[in-house]
């Protein structure tokens, strides 16, 4: 029991390793437009999978709280989306910030688990399951994200955009449609390789 736990927590230490040479590499942190796109999801959703929910949700927090601090100290035009510190022109962050940065990211380290066991138990196909699971909470990940950035910031995201209220939605809905799609093909394949792999390292008894 000992020596899982202490397996648990090597491999622990080996998702946050690799959460931070995402952060300080340029493929963590990618600017698209006056948002970045990431690639830190995939850590958090393997080891929810591979360790348990609340292993995950520990590397959802540190993505998030990675966010958070990016968007402090190396700023864009709609950091104040992800960060309570940071402000352009009228418009600056605030405690839902923190809401948008942090709980879609803890959220992933919970649900993917979840995710991952209820598939199993319906399509008898490991391989599937943790695809899909991959590829499911990748979808949500991003739809929580944009749909709090919708819900806070409306207003303020339409003035990054230059464009009214109304299209709000339209383009958060295109941005899922489009760079969702990208990021869950992505994370579906390097999820199942990298779990494939991890599995073969730590066994439940």
């Amino acid at each position: 029991m000992k020596s899982k736990y202490v397996k648990k927590l090597v491999l622990l230490a080996l998702f946050l390793a690799i959460e931070f040479i995402l952060i300080i590499s340029p493929l963590g942190y990618v600017n698209v437009g006056p948002v970045r796109a990431t690639t830190l999801h995939i850590p958090v959703i393997i080891a929810s999978i591979v360790l348990g929910p609340k292993y995950g949700m520990f590397v959802g927090l540190f993505f998030g709280a990675s966010s958070v601090a990016i968007n402090t100290f190396s700023p864009t035009p709609a950091s104040f989306l992800f960060s309570p510190f940071y402000q352009v022109g009228q418009y600056k962050g605030s405690i839902f910030s923190l809401i948008i940065a942090l709980v879609p990211r803890i959220g992933l380290g919970y649900f993917s688990y979840y995710t991952y066991h209820f598939l199993q138990k319906g399509i008898k196909q490991n391989d599937v399951a943790i695809a899909l699971s991959a590829c499911l909470n990748t979808l949500l990940h991003s739809a929580l994200v944009l749909g709090f950035i919708y819900i806070f910031y409306a207003e303020g995201y339409a003035a990054l955009k230059g464009v009214s209220v109304s299209k709000v939605l339209g383009i958060i809905a295109s941005i899922i449609a489009v760079n969702g799609v990208l990021e869950t093909a992505v994370a579906g394949g390097v999820v199942l390789a990298v779990c494939k792999v991890m599995f073969k390292l730590y066994k439940e008894d």
